[in-house]
């Protein structure tokens, strides 16, 4: 079980910091990407430290003992400023204010360097799978200290995507319901972790671990599905949104056929990163009118009316470009991969791109 334990903690972490390079490496990033890729960094290195410990008992390094603690008091200020971020609003109304929310990790780094707590264990703690926190009365009040702080901003978090949640109307509550999930399960987990604290139970601290690992990783994929929702600022400040542009006051039909036009003169279905706000914005209106847009003139929402011009434009390339491979047509018309190509195709036309190009040659 132990060592099941350790390959847990080992194979959690490896995950993170791998996710945490490619958020911070993406391109057209903004503060929420960055705040997003530190934070996953952050969990990261937390899970790497326990399970590098349990394997190797940091005989290397002990310098490294307790460095967890200081993460710990990172990783909720990354959390909570990655969520204002997403919210719309910025990170603090000063950067001084924002700087405050790390003052106590700072503290914990230099009480680290100074003191150096691990003297106090080492080599004694190298005997045992788990590092001691008891052993140093300053690390044990830090390490509770630390856990409370890391809640206080998980709670907080956890308040404003549920807050982002209600204001939001049918389809971005169906659409952000995984975000919302991920943060209600990650405080759920944290409950049980700092249970697992409190009793000393090595088993809810596995269990915990993860469960917010497999919740992270999932968070991950979720957010390079939805980006428009997980990796930009999903609603603008009130100020920033003309009143011409309210539902009552829009001209639904000429926004639709400014939309129609768009799609027909450059192509911006092509973009494989295409979305609802970056499309909303080039047409001088909020996302969130967009969206009413579609869903009541035409009937579907952004997903659906992207992939559908992409389709028809798929249609047009099978029977008008044979030289094309469907994998290219895939990928020129706005698709990450050739299997989501082919089910939106199948699901669109009852046939494969395949038959449709053979049906389009005998036809013509």
């Amino acid at each position: 079980m132990t060592s099941l334990v350790t390959c847990v903690f080992i194979a959690i972490g490896l995950a993170m910091v791998v996710f945490a390079a490619l958020q911070l490496t993406a391109r057209k990033k903004v503060a929420v990407n960055y705040w997003l890729g530190l934070l996953f960094l952050g969990f990261g290195y937390v899970w790497l430290y326990f399970g590098l410990y349990r394997a190797t008992r940091f005989a290397w390094a002990p310098w490294l003992l307790y460095s967890d603690v200081f993460v710990t008091f990172l990783v909720g200020p990354f959390m909570y400023h990655y969520t204002r971020g997403l919210a719309g609003g910025p990170s603090g109304r000063r950067l001084t204010l924002r700087l405050l929310s790390f003052l106590p990790a700072l503290a914990v780094l230099v009480y680290l360097i100074v003191a150096r707590p691990y003297l106090a264990v080492f080599p004694p703690a190298l005997t045992g799978p788990d590092p001691d926190y008891q052993a140093v009365r300053g690390v044990d009040v830090l390490n509770t200290v630390g856990d409370g702080y890391f809640f206080l901003f998980v709670a907080a978090s956890t308040g404003i995507v549920i807050s982002l949640y209600r204001k939001g109307d049918a389809e971005f509550r169906r659409a952000f319901r995984g975000v919302l999930a991920y943060f209600v399960i990650g405080l759920s987990t944290f409950v049980v972790y700092f249970a697992g604290h409190a009793l000393g139970s090595d088993s809810l601290l596995a269990l915990a671990t993860l469960i917010n690992g497999v919740n992270s990783t999932y968070f991950f994929f979720l957010s390079y599905r939805y980006p428009e929702y997980s990796q930009r600022v999903i609603r603008r400040r009130t100020g920033r949104v003309r009143s011409a542009d309210t539902p009552r006051d829009a001209d639904v039909s000429r926004i639709i056929a400014r939309l129609e036009e768009m799609m027909e003169s450059d192509k911006g279905f092509r973009d494989p990163n295409i979305t609802l706000q970056s499309l909303s914005e080039r047409l001088g209106i909020h996302y969130y009118h967009l969206s009413q847009i579609l869903n009541d003139g035409l009937g579907t929402n952004f997903r659906g009316y992207v992939n559908q011009q992409r389709l028809e434009e798929a249609k047009r390339l099978l029977a008008e470009r044979p030289e094309m491979s469907i994998l290219d047509i895939a990928f020129a018309v706005g698709f990450n991969s050739k299997s989501a190509f082919n089910s939106a195709f199948l699901k669109h036309s009852a046939q494969s791109p395949t038959d449709f190009r053979k049906n389009s040659s005998r036809t013509s």
